[in-house]
């Protein structure tokens, strides 16, 4: 063999060891992206109401927050979501670590809004929520949103009123 085509063998294979190099880069990108995303989808927000227990509810319309993005500060309490008797239950902790009680139900066929009284109303996207402080620095904060679920907010110890604002008006239907 002479020179040239010495040169042109010894070209060739090195185009041909660089394409099998790229592909071989490209498929160990592709994996590791395709990883990440199956990771990813499989591992559930921390903050979202288990979808077990809210595929369960029937009698009334569920309200969370958007993309399950609770207001700053709050997290879904692990294991505090149930439901039973027609009731929802889950608590939402503060980065202080106050924990607020909420439930959610059809509304009463017997109440009206006009039987909901508190030291402070707001009016949300939802519906008319009250605020009341109680002796003892206990916060209740309830909302009947405008189809007829029924969401009451407890706290045992004393919570910023901003908080149980936020919280009342970030509900959105899910």
């Amino acid at each position: 063999m002479d020179e040239a085509t010495t040169d042109r063998v010894q070209k060739k294979s090195r185009n041909r060891k660089w394409f099998y190099i790229s592909i071989i880069s490209c498929l160990v990108i592709s994996a590791a992206a395709i990883g990440l995303f199956v990771a990813q989808k499989g591992h559930s927000n921390p903050d979202a109401l288990p979808n077990s227990v809210v595929s369960q509810i029937t009698e009334f319309t569920t309200y969370y927050f958007t993309n399950n993005s609770l207001p700053d500060g709050l997290h879904l309490k692990p294991g505090s979501t149930s439901y039973s008797g027609g009731v929802l239950v889950f608590s939402l902790v503060t980065s202080r670590d106050e924990t607020i009680g909420i439930t959610e139900q059809a509304l009463p066929a017997e109440f009206t809004n006009s039987k909901l009284q508190g030291q402070d109303s707001i009016e949300t996207a939802n519906g008319k929520a009250t605020i009341t402080s109680l002796n003892g620095g206990r916060t209740t904060g309830s909302l009947v949103t405008k189809d007829g679920t029924f969401i009451l907010l407890n706290t045992q110890s004393p919570v910023e009123l901003s908080t149980i604002k936020d919280i009342l008006r970030g509900f959105t239907k899910l």
